[in-house]
């Protein structure tokens, strides 16, 4: 389950989300407690989108220019959930466990907020939870890292002097 201290930067570019992962894995951070999430696409009406397996890869498939397929190659577990209000959002990294964990447990009407709800379960106060749901809607992507207080803020500094428009540490 994932630690409920975590660090959390918003992009607003596919790029700059995929150099700072490339940056916390350069500085040997471990893969297995950083997730990444964001909208499938904002062009999803115009180009097909899909997931499919050949041999032990998993490919996602969605507008040109999607990070994800590669980000998938980085980090371990994927999955792709169409919530009510948001749209597709994809998830890379340990937070799918959770996801899913909240997706089997919640009662119906908790399943709608199932965004809010599994964050919350990390430790994240609500009041940062709604800026972090609007980011995802408006395109933008969520770099989590999730870690014991001195690894938080060892990742915080990174993620915080990078190309960010904004990180935050939150402590549960």
């Amino acid at each position: 389950m994932v630690e409920e201290n975590c660090c959390i930067a918003v992009y607003d570019q596919q790029t700059k989300a995929v150099m700072a992962l490339h940056q916390l894995l350069d500085k040997e951070f471990n893969p297995r407690k950083i997730s990444m999430i964001g909208r499938a696409g904002q062009y999803i009406e115009q180009h097909p989108i899909g997931v499919y397996s050949i041999g032990d890869h998993i490919s996602f498939l969605a507008e040109p220019g999607s990070i994800w397929d590669n980000i998938w190659k980085l980090l371990p577990d994927v999955a792709i959930f169409w919530l009510p209000h948001i749209g597709t959002v994809v998830i890379a990294g340990s937070l799918v466990d959770v996801f899913i964990s909240k997706l089997k447990d919640e009662d119906q009407l908790s399943k709608i907020k199932l965004l809010e709800s599994s964050l919350g379960s990390i430790g994240i106060p609500g009041s940062h939870i709604m800026g972090y749901e609007s980011a995802i809607k408006s395109g933008e992507y969520l770099l989590v890292f999730h870690g014991n207080q001195f690894e938080v803020e060892r990742a915080y500094d990174l993620l915080a002097t990078g190309e960010t428009n904004g990180a935050t540490i939150h402590f549960g």
